[in-house]
């Protein structure tokens, strides 16, 4: 979603939905001074030169704008944002984004990424702390209302979103694009993205990644391609990808490998791991790094991951760029990128593929036994604590004793509730609460945090 109107001259990039502007024409010089009549009558004085008189020489061009010596990235997952939550209440909305405001006004970037933003109105409330941070382009990736922003306080040659393309039926969002303008006309193209998340089957989701990477790196080949005839230029890609370079469960996921095999710096590289958490631990989930900026041609700065607890359960990741170092000239090779995620030997299942199965079941305490039989049907045991739903009744949770918020949850979707209600007498607090219970069904994670969705009553067991 884009509420800048530009004239596009991007041949590459027509069959995308996007509005640009032209480059602005170079200055021109400037008129001589009229000359009064009385100025015209009065005769010049006598010259001591002895050669002929010289043409005058031109008016000087006006001087070019002094581009910035630096500047500040911030790329920010906010999680739900306003709110939190998917359906939140109107004081969690203005609880939130009053907290986002204060932390973006103290972070003053020049250049903010977002995601999981609902839409520009949110996103045009939030960067109004800081009246020269303007929001230049803003998704709408439906049904669910996690969009990328791009805001910056310099103006925006061109920029779209655009759904990521591929051979999958649930992947989902996609990236946004701003070629962001410095005043002596360099150019960042800037990128915003959200990957897939490590919700359902994880060899899937590692894939639908990887997908995504490779079209990334095209797209970001076809931008530098065509903005090095307007000026130098370089890249920056941020946001939250859903994979770690630390954690031994994205060993074979080749997503942020391939980046940096194209030429791009990973700029977190030789941080040491605690001061680059972007997702804290809770709940028996470890600490992991999520959240990246990926540069080039902005020679190898160092990111920091800032702490503003209560937000938003992802730091924002903050990139201070020196541009006196900088050659805005990369060197890529997005072949080699695309060639190195060829190679990966994650397979997702077929579709109608039967999960494996985890024989013994499971004490819905068990976070390490929970953690490892994510993907797999499993059949999850306990003493049901409380039946609830969201204020619309859309999702309803069951509840186990003994887990945190954060832990393990069973959910029924509205559209399932009669058929799961139904034949337990069409109540299902009535027929849960304080019960021991077995549900089985596919183990996913949603938000780090393992689930199973039950659609049928037969996947609940009462075993009192």
């Amino acid at each position: 979603m884009i509420r800048k109107t530009f004239a596009s001259l991007l041949p590459l990039v027509l069959a995308t939905v996007f509005s640009g502007c032209s480059p602005k024409p170079a200055a021109t010089p400037s008129a001589q001074p009229e000359v009064s009549a009385e100025q015209k009558s009065v005769p010049p004085p006598p010259s001591t030169a002895t050669s002929a008189p010289t043409t005058p020489a031109p008016a000087p061009e006006p001087p070019k704008p002094a581009g910035p010596t630096s500047i500040r990235i911030v790329a920010w997952n906010l999680e739900w944002f306003p709110g939190q939550k998917p359906e939140p209440t109107p004081d969690a909305e203005i609880m939130q984004m009053e907290a986002a405001k204060s932390a973006v006004g103290e972070l003053n970037p020049d250049v903010l990424l977002l995601e999981e933003v609902r839409d520009w109105e949110s996103a045009d409330k939030l960067c109004a702390v800081n009246p020269e941070l303007k929001v230049q382009v803003v998704s709408r990736f439906q049904p669910r209302p996690q969009n990328q922003v791009i805001a910056s306080k310099y103006p925006v040659d061109s920029g779209w979103s655009e759904s990521w393309q591929h051979d999958f039926t649930e992947l989902p969002r996609g990236y946004v694009f701003a070629a962001v303008e410095l005043p002596d006309h360099r150019y960042l193209l800037t990128y915003a993205l959200h990957l897939k998340s490590n919700l359902g089957d994880f060899a899937t989701s590692a894939s639908m990644r990887q997908a995504s990477a490779k079209q990334l790196l095209k797209h970001a080949s076809e931008m530098l391609a065509t903005y090095r005839k307007l000026g130098p230029c370089a890249i920056v890609i941020g946001g939250d990808m859903n994979t770690s370079l630390d954690d031994p469960k994205f060993a074979e996921d080749r997503t942020l490998g391939a980046l940096i095999k194209a030429g791009y710096h990973w700029t977190h590289e030789g941080v040491p791991f605690a001061e680059r958490t972007t997702i804290p631990g809770s709940n028996g989930f470890p600490d992991n790094c999520f959240d990246h900026i990926f540069t080039a041609g902005l020679g190898k700065p160092v990111a920091a991951v800032r702490a503003f607890p209560g937000i938003s359960d992802h730091n924002p990741v903050v990139l201070e760029v020196d541009l006196t170092k900088a050659d805005f000239q990369p060197k890529l090779e997005a072949d080699a990128g695309i060639s190195f995620l060829g190679q990966s030997t994650i397979v997702p299942p077929l579709p109608g593929q039967t999960p494996p199965t985890v024989a013994t079941p499971i004490e819905a305490t068990d976070v390490a036994a929970l953690t490892a039989a994510v993907g797999k049907i499993a059949t999850v045991k306990g003493r049901i604590q409380k039946v609830g739903n969201t204020g619309t009744q859309t999702i309803y949770f069951i509840n186990f004793t003994g887990v945190p918020r954060g832990g393990f949850v069973a959910i029924v979707r509205k559209d399932n509730l009669d058929a799961v209600a139904g034949p337990l007498g069409g109540d299902l607090g009535a027929a849960l609460n304080g019960k021991n219970v077995e549900i089985t069904g596919q183990i996913v994670l949603f938000k780090d945090a393992p689930q199973i969705a039950v659609k049928e009553a037969k996947q609940i067991k009462l075993t009192e």
